[in-house]
């Protein structure tokens, strides 16, 4: 009797065996998302307190919006390998001129590398090229891509800003470029890499002849909030708002504001100086107005127009 002979199950198809030869094995370290990392709701209040605008008070608080993504890295020290001569120790450290407290030895500066903590004493150790070659973008270039209208742009995304200023030899091709963006009415979105990561950019005209960068947020950065409702408001009590913001409207001038707890504070320290006790000053606490008078304090708010003509003159006059 013939021996039967059985071949073995074909695979589903050459390219997914080839796949199962050559794939790696599945690492058991833990890995870091290389997606946006997206900013959730801020939970703790950053400001609790009462806006106010005419007689009307309301208690609020603030939640931070924006939240810059990094990727920090650890001062690491590189220490003796283990008893086996294979696996190196790194030994994350707080600062340079400390003792390892691992080796003893004292690390400068010179000898302190930068990696990533990925696990408990486990760091991948990340060079200045290595990290530097992570950009598409030059650090030494800033490129428009397209000139938006500056409406377009929520200032939710706006962080830093800084001077725009040309170097000598420049100063037409610049003031060109001013010219024609101002004849437009639009700014120049571009891109470049700064700080460590690349960055967009907003640049807009300033002033009489000049030129500012904002530096932006990501989208990932702003961080969702669902704190707000969908509350049906009273026609009559919007029209009376309505009439108070016309009230109090005018054109916004930065020099009509300054930061006067620093300016007292500064004072503060003068009196320590020269020996003198401040008399202690004790501020009334904020009016809450209930919701249910809000009517009678937005027609109290207009009723009140003498008071803010004078307080108009007086900022004129100033």
């Amino acid at each position: 009797m013939a021996k039967k002979i059985t071949t073995p199950t074909a695979p589903a198809s050459i390219a997914s065996l080839s796949a199962a030869l050559v794939a790696p094995a599945a690492s058991a370290k833990p890995q870091i998302s290389t997606a946006p990392a997206e900013k959730g709701i801020a939970n703790r209040a950053t400001w609790t307190g009462v806006l106010g605008f005419g007689l009307v008070n309301l208690t609020v608080k603030t939640l931070k919006a924006t939240e810059e993504e990094k990727v920090e890295l650890n001062q690491v020290h590189h220490c003796n390998s283990d008893k086996t001569g294979m696996t190196p120790i790194y030994t994350q450290l707080k600062r340079a001129g400390m003792s390892c407290p691992t080796c003893n030895e004292t690390v400068e500066g010179t000898n302190i590398l930068k990696g990533y903590q990925y696990a408990k004493g486990e760091f991948a150790i990340i060079s200045d090229d290595e990290k530097k070659g992570c950009s598409v973008i030059s650090d030494k270039r800033m490129t428009v891509e397209k000139f938006v209208k500056m409406t377009s742009i929520d200032p939710i995304y706006f962080a830093d800003a800084e001077y725009l200023v040309p170097d000598k030899g420049f100063e037409e091709t610049f003031s060109t470029l001013r010219a024609a963006m101002v004849g437009r009415g639009v700014v120049a979105i571009a891109q470049t890499a700064q700080r460590g990561r690349e960055q967009t950019v907003v640049i807009r005209p300033y002033g009489t002849n000049g030129m500012v960068v904002h530096y932006m947020y990501f989208d990932n950065e702003v961080r969702s909030c669902d704190k707000w409702q969908t509350v049906a408001v009273d026609d009559k009590k919007v029209e009376l708002a309505a009439m108070l913001i016309d009230m109090l409207s005018g054109d916004f001038d930065a020099t009509d504001y300054e930061d006067s707890f620093t300016r007292s504070f500064k004072g503060l320290i003068n009196d320590k100086i020269m020996g003198r006790t401040p008399a202690p000053v004790a501020l009334p606490a904020p009016a809450v107005t209930s919701p249910v008078d809000v009517m009678a304090m937005l027609q109290a708010s207009l009723n009140q127009p003498v008071a803010v003509k004078a307080k108009k003159a007086k900022a004129v006059a100033a």
